[in-house]
């Protein structure tokens, strides 16, 4: 069997010196060819940005769930506004005492910590948290009704270690969907471009 290029999903980015996304829509079960004009460093995950919400506009009982990997058991994580404790099976996140969002961020932070270790989570310190799933594909949904609350992609951090794999320049690597849908890529201080394009066996 070949390996033919499907072209039209391609992703090209410029990186530099800092971390850049070259693809934030991996499909799990695919493979991709990886190649970039200067030596790099990558790095596979998921990585989102999560905005938390004052006390005021959340609801007793409203969830946010993460799932890590592809046919795992779900973790939600439950805001207990009137401190009288959640569903059975849910992780309490008891914002009884505290009002603000960046209060709220820190004691999801707690939460998520204490419960799914194999994630990374940092307190951004403005109400919201980046939360990592080094190598893996994690899933967020939530049920929390105002519109500002809510999870973006991120760019999965990369660096010269950290699980970082060095790919030297004009060197093509295989990755996998399955080791999570975005790609990090870090160059040494020296520009140049890199790109994930998706391949299929004939």
């Amino acid at each position: 069997m070949a390996d033919v290029l499907l072209t039209t999903t391609s992703t090209e980015v410029a990186v530099g010196s800092t971390a850049a996304a070259v693809a934030s829509s991996l499909l799990a079960g695919e493979r991709y060819k990886f190649a970039s004009s200067t030596a790099c460093w990558i790095r596979q995950g998921t990585c989102i940005k999560v905005t938390f919400v004052a006390k005021a506009s959340l609801v007793d009982g409203e969830t946010f769930t993460l799932t890590l990997g592809l046919s795992k058991t779900p973790t939600t994580y439950e805001f207990d506004v009137a401190g009288d404790g959640v569903k059975s099976g849910n992780v309490q996140i008891n914002v009884s005492a505290v009002t603000t969002a960046i209060q709220i961020a820190g004691l999801a932070r707690t939460a998520i910590l204490a419960a799914q270790t194999a994630l990374n989570v940092t307190d951004n310190g403005d109400g919201t948290l980046t939360i990592e799933a080094p190598d893996i594909v994690m899933s967020f949904s939530e049920t929390v009704a105002n519109g500002t609350f809510a999870a973006a992609n991120q760019a999965v951090p990369a660096t010269a270690g950290a699980g970082s794999c060095y790919v030297p320049a004009n060197t093509i690597v295989d990755i996998n969907g399955d080791q999570g849908p975005q790609l990090g890529v870090i160059q040494d201080a020296v520009a140049g471009k890199a790109s994930a394009t998706r391949v299929r066996s004939y």
